[in-house]
């Protein structure tokens, strides 16, 4: 966790890496063109897709799907019951 963190330069207390200010002094600790610089990279830097997460996802609506299927009635009253329920 200590990795995650770096010293102020001005009053030494510990701030997260990367950060533009130190949070107990205010002073800024990046300068204006490496914030710059941070700020290009951070919209730069796409979402990568993930594939487990997606795989995740289809087995969950099928499993869902395959519930229905097989136990409409109950899951319906279930359903019903909970509508009812925050309905009040």
């Amino acid at each position: 966790m200590a990795e995650n963190f770096d010293a102020c330069p001005y009053c030494g207390n510990t701030i997260m890496k990367g950060a533009m200010r130190c949070v107990a002094c205010g002073k800024i600790v990046k300068t204006a063109d490496e914030q710059a610089d941070a700020i290009k990279t951070l919209t730069k830097t796409k979402k990568k897709f993930r594939v487990p997460g997606f795989f995740k996802l289809i087995a969950f609506l099928l499993a869902a799907g395959a519930a229905y299927h097989y136990f409409p009635d109950q899951i319906n009253g279930i359903l019903q019951s909970v509508l009812d329920y925050f309905g009040k």
